[in-house]
């Protein structure tokens, strides 16, 4: 039997700088921190509702996360927190080259970093065959500033 399916491919991504870490609640419920990333770029969509992780070295030990037998594809965690390496000129003086931080389910108020409970944090999904990441869910979005919830 032969079957037939579209695939969609995103024509432009907007890159956001060079990926630096994320930490992941991993399914052993352990914390994980991913930091060695050979140049991935991190991106987001055209609607600025996904971010992905385009290139470089994406490789991770599954036997890290308890995974001895994995499948094709794996839910390595959730991401916690994330870093990235960019340049944000658009920002004026609050921005420039830098180390970004953004930790998952919170929102700035008033200078405060604040845990907003009812967000939820995005799965790291991790395809084995092609060694790639990629970000399922999560409540987040991306704004001029960055991401934001």
């Amino acid at each position: 039997m032969e079957v037939k399916h579209r695939v969609h491919f995103h024509r432009y991504l907007a890159g956001m700088g060079l990926l630096n870490y994320l930490e992941v609640i991993g399914v052993d419920r352990e914390l994980h921190v991913i930091d060695k990333f050979g140049g991935s770029l991190l991106s987001f969509n055209e609607q600025k509702n996904q971010l992905f992780v385009v290139g470089g070295d994406q490789s991770v030990n599954l036997t890290d996360y308890g995974l001895m037998h994995p499948h094709e594809v794996e839910t390595l965690g959730r991401v916690r927190d994330i870093g990235y390496d960019g340049e944000k000129h658009h920002l004026g003086a609050e921005g420039g080259k830098a180390l970004y931080i953004h930790r998952f389910r919170t929102t700035n108020e008033n200078g405060e970093h604040v845990i907003v409970d009812v967000a939820r944090y995005p799965d790291l999904i991790y395809r084995v065959r092609d060694k790639r990441l990629e970000f399922s869910g999560g409540s987040y979005t991306i704004r001029r500033e960055g991401i934001d919830l």
